[in-house]
């Protein structure tokens, strides 16, 4: 029987994001998905907000490199698009947090944005 190396995460939550200028985005929705075949990983991420005038603006990205773990996650990749803080991607950026539900899953950009969100992640 093979044997099966594919580690896998996923994750969903909800908060807030703060811009590198001080600005900070209430009302964020995260959503991740990672997958490890032997070496490569290869996932992607979205934070989609809300404004109060109904309009949507999101920033997202995909992951190149990580480690998933039994009990917690660190996705590292670049962030391709923002209409959130309107930075200037791509820019590198990780996402990490323990799994289980009721979690913090942090999002951190190296052109200073960082997400806080609470939710639940699923590894295997």
């Amino acid at each position: 029987m093979p044997v099966n190396n594919n580690q896998g995460v996923s994750g969903s939550g909800s908060g807030s994001i703060a811009c590198s200028d001080g600005t900070r985005v209430e009302g964020g929705s995260i959503s991740f998905v990672a997958f490890k075949s032997n070496v490569p990983l290869h996932g992607s991420w979205e934070v989609v907000s809300i404004r109060t005038s109904g309009a949507s603006q999101n920033t997202g990205g995909s992951f190149q490199t990580g480690h998933i773990g039994s009990d917690q996650y660190t996705l590292t990749g670049s962030q391709i698009s923002d209409s959130i803080c309107r930075g200037n991607p791509p820019t590198p950026a990780t996402i990490s947090g323990q799994c289980g539900q009721g979690v913090t899953i942090e999002l951190n950009a190296d052109n200073g944005e960082k997400g806080t969100f609470t939710g639940d992640v699923t590894c295997s």
